[in-house]
């Protein structure tokens, strides 16, 4: 196995509502987000949750920026 390093991913598309159960610790796998493969190393701190809980589906988009050039009213 050592000669292969895709052996380091059990599977290449796992399941985003599986529970992560302490056999699954220090184990590497690629979780699809909807358009991408993301890979999760999974660590003691993420058991029992699940893997899709680490891997983000959505893209953050920031609002237009305001602009301030226009000028003020005079009264």
């Amino acid at each position: 196995m050592a000669n292969f390093p895709f052996y380091s991913y059990s599977l290449d598309r796992i399941d985003r509502n599986m529970t992560i159960l302490p056999c699954h610790v220090e184990k590497t796998y690629l979780i699809h987000n909807g358009k991408d493969f993301i890979k999760v190393s999974v660590t003691k701190k993420m058991l029992y949750h699940k893997l899709g809980e680490f891997v983000t589906t959505r893209v953050m988009k920031k609002p237009p920026a305001k602009s301030f050039s226009k000028k003020r009213k005079k009264k």
